[in-house]
């Protein structure tokens, strides 16, 4: 899915000028988009896509400058809309929100889902605190109304809502100051974040971090080791492999290219390092919703299976691989398997997968080539992996044999509400009338 830009000034009457198509998105889909305007220095159209993601592309460029976690874990979003600068909005001296308003700017980005209405603080960065939502038009189990337009006055105290079944019109007044107070609640900018992280996670990710300060040392060096407290964004595809979640060769550039270009604006140079706090928030708005399940492996066998030519069986050792014998899910000969690692997608070189199935299979004991390039030399890897692989893989021995991830079965559902953090209750928007929509016949 992507962006295309039409030549409106060349095109005629019956006739629109396609310009450019570019793609911004790899697997999720586009579900709508916004212009930031003045709202940032550069720019910017902001896209929520099905991954639950907001992603800022430059305007000139279509480049994907930032990336960050939508605020509801909602694949359906509708509409999503720069709210209009009100400069005559001031909270009261008198208000105790005067002692704890440390944001200079009252600029937000509205948006509408299914069912849900909220705002969002900018500029965005994944924080949960930055952004606050009412059930506008209840579905699913609450109601049978689903949103399907959002429209917000020029003065942007005021947002209208319509939803669908249910032939209504919402009315809500928009409290800017209640939202900036309740980003206000902790004076450390990282702590939403590190909630957001279990305990044991978040040491986890410190440690993989810093055995990335000590790659640049080399790990067998005995010098007197100097420190520091950034690391080259070329390690980022390793810590963020190394803390289980998996990015393809696009994610990473993404990732380091939003890490590169962070101050090129006001610099006019490139950021070349990264620090912690910054590595944490690139992870918390870049993983993947729920992480991967069987189902995601199922897919992509059944999408491998699809690409295999016609009258070929997928797996001609079916009947005498006693692990697959009589189940009802895809099944894929191995080395049709490591021929489409190699060839489909975003291939893999060859001395790549033998390096990396070395490592899975245990065959060496550094997953890093950086410290020893030469370590595999002197085994007989190829013969070794072939032995050790077996002739055929399921889904799930596939992850579990080969890459030894534990996996659901199912979706985590209840992991959206498990993510939420506990805040103290705002009243950011309030509804203040509601009329219903009656169409002519």
């Amino acid at each position: 899915m992507g962006v295309v830009e039409y030549d409106i000034p060349n095109s005629k009457d019956g006739n629109l000028e396609l310009r450019t198509r570019t793609r911004v998105e790899q697997r999720a889909v586009p579900r709508c988009f916004a212009s930031m305007g003045r709202y940032y220095k550069e720019d910017f159209i902001c896209i929520a896509n099905s991954e639950s993601k907001l992603k800022l592309i430059n305007v000139v460029t279509l480049m994907c400058r930032k990336t960050v976690l939508a605020p509801l874990q909602c694949p359906h979003y509708r509409r999503i809309l720069a709210l209009p600068e009100n400069e005559t909005e001031n909270t009261p001296p008198s208000s105790p929100l005067r002692n704890c308003l440390k944001y200079n700017n009252h600029h937000c980005l509205i948006f509408l889902t299914n069912e849900r209405l909220g705002l969002v603080l900018l500029p965005l960065d994944g924080d949960p605190y930055k952004t606050v939502n009412v059930i506008a038009h209840p579905s699913c189990e609450r109601g049978s109304g689903y949103a399907t337009g959002l429209a917000v006055s020029r003065d942007g105290r005021i947002a209208f809502t319509t939803g669908g079944p249910d032939n209504s019109i919402h009315m809500w007044k928009i409290d800017r100051d209640v939202l900036i107070a309740q980003a206000s609640l902790y004076s450390d900018d990282m702590v939403p974040f590190y909630n957001m992280l279990t305990p044991e996670l978040l040491n986890d990710l410190k440690d993989y971090f810093y055995l990335a300060l000590l790659r640049q040392q080399g790990i067998s060096s005995m010098d007197t080791r100097i420190t520091a407290e950034k690391i080259p964004i070329t390690e980022i595809p390793f810590v963020m492999r190394a803390i289980g979640f998996f990015p393809t060769d696009e994610q990473i550039e993404l990732m380091m290219n939003e890490v590169k270009f962070s101050a090129f604006y006001e610099t006019g140079h490139y950021t070349d390092s990264i620090d912690l706090d910054t590595f944490i928030k690139l992870y918390i708005n870049h993983r993947d919703r729920y992480g991967t399940i069987l189902d995601d492996i199922a897919q992509a066998f059944w999408a491998i299976k699809a690409a295999k030519r016609p009258c070929t069986p997928l797996c001609p050792h079916r009947n005498i691989c006693p692990d697959v014998q009589g189940k009802d899910e895809p099944v894929i000969d191995r080395n049709h398997l490591l021929t489409v690692i190699q060839t489909l997608g975003e291939p893999i070189r060859h001395d790549e997968l033998v390096d990396d199935l070395a490592v899975l299979l245990g065959l060496a004991s550094e997953a890093g080539h950086v410290e020893d390039p030469h370590a595999l030399d002197d085994l007989s890897v190829s013969d070794e992996i072939e032995r050790r692989l077996p002739l055929c893989f399921t889904p799930r021995s596939f992850a579990e044999q080969l890459l030894a991830m534990e996996l659901c079965k199912d979706l985590p559902v209840a992991l959206d509400a498990a993510r939420e953090i506990a805040v103290p209750p705002v009243t950011a928007i309030k509804n203040v009338q509601t009329a219903n929509c009656m169409s002519g016949q």
